[in-house]
């Protein structure tokens, strides 16, 4: 029932959302959506502290406003100006199959009005159980 649910319902996003939040809200299922809108809600706790530039990674240093002690490394790989890849020393990403607020708030530094592709875990989204199709049987007549 809830997959019917999710399947022909919209998340309601406000009329002001970024372009992240609309995407969003298209790719996960309700439940996952209503957890990585609160990681994006909470961007504007953090601040970058500091920017490493390479040939095809960019390390961001990023802490929360209030507690700028604790930082966390938010590496990002570029291929021909595009974001290929992206990991945070949280590992939130890698333990919930979520991005954390510390990608959502890089992202949003780097004006990405979609989620790129390394940042979904195909698990949570609205397509999940195409993979795996219905099986249907018929009942044994006696």
């Amino acid at each position: 029932m809830l997959d019917s649910i999710a399947i022909h319902s919209t998340r309601f996003t406000e009329l002001e959302a970024d372009y992240i939040k609309k995407d969003v809200v298209a790719v996960f299922t309700p439940t996952i959506f209503d957890l990585v809108k609160q990681k994006i809600d909470y961007v504007s706790k953090y601040v970058i502290s500091e920017i490493l530039v390479g040939f095809y990674l960019t390390a961001y240093v990023v802490a929360m406003k209030e507690k700028k002690q604790r930082k966390f490394h938010i590496d990002c790989e570029f291929t021909e100006s595009s974001l290929a890849a992206i990991h945070c020393s949280c590992c939130n990403m890698e333990c919930d199959g979520m991005p954390c607020g510390h990608i959502f708030y890089v992202l949003n530094i780097l004006r990405a009005e979609k989620l790129p592709k390394c940042c979904i875990d195909s698990r949570w989204t609205m397509g999940a159980k195409s993979a795996f199709p219905c099986i249907q049987k018929q009942a044994a007549r006696t």
